[in-house]
């Protein structure tokens, strides 16, 4: 079992909280990850069809084949907008 803190930004914070801990049975990828995510709550899973998300892990960018260690911090981050 992998535990992993999600932190969940603007739109994906409405979603998730601002902070949630995951208890993840096995090995997980940033992309196993995600997929948890779609299926475990229909409105993520339709949000990001709309909005790209940005995953950070303890800060940093990484693909999604990257494999989640215990008390990694997982953020998750629409795209920078303005004007």
């Amino acid at each position: 079992m992998v535990t992993v803190k999600l932190r969940a930004f603007s739109i994906f914070s409405d979603i998730f909280g601002k902070e949630e801990i995951l208890n993840i049975d096995g090995k997980i990828s940033v992309k196993d990850l995600v997929d948890y995510l779609k299926k475990n709550n229909k409105l993520f899973e339709e949000t990001i069809k709309q909005i790209p998300v940005i995953i950070l892990v303890n800060g940093k960018s990484v693909n999604e084949e990257y494999v989640l260690k215990e008390n990694d911090e997982v953020a998750i981050i629409p795209p920078a907008s303005g004007g």
